[in-house]
């Protein structure tokens, strides 16, 4: 298993290290939208370890590449999905392992064409206008 870690925040420091320590782990830390899209694309899975997270781009984003996410129960990330599209778990090390097994056991391609599938309906265009209609006009 290989680590992709993406970002800035207050790990980055932490993750550098990590990265010339560990050959499986790989910090990029910030990319463009474009150089996300590819990130995700040569991703099997994303993990959202985030316990404060509100309703994460990085949710819809890894979705609509097709790819399932793992998420904690915490925050608004998990309400996000159906459970069949990934994981959402009490962040623990041990739950994280577990959850990325249980999704290698997956029928990688069907799931990912679940997980496309379910945000192309539920995250597009006209859902966005009709929350904004809704909410704040």
């Amino acid at each position: 298993i290989k680590f992709i870690f993406v970002g800035l925040g207050v790990l980055s420091e932490y993750l550098k290290v990590s990265s010339q320590k560990y050959t499986n782990v790989l910090y990029l830390g910030e990319k463009s939208r474009e150089e996300l899209v590819e990130i995700y694309n040569i991703s099997d899975m994303v993990i959202l370890p985030s316990t404060e997270e509100g309703s994460s781009l990085v949710v819809i984003e890894a979705l609509s590449c097709g790819r399932p996410v793992i998420v904690t129960n915490k925050g608004c990330s998990k309400d996000m999905f159906p459970d069949d599209l990934g994981r959402k778990i009490e962040p623990t090390k041990q739950n994280i392992i577990e959850a990325i097994r249980q999704l290698q056991k997956e029928d990688f391609n069907q799931l990912r064409q679940r997980c496309r599938e379910f945000a192309l309906k539920t995250y597009n265009r006209d859902n966005f206008n009709k929350i904004l209609e809704t909410y704040l006009i």
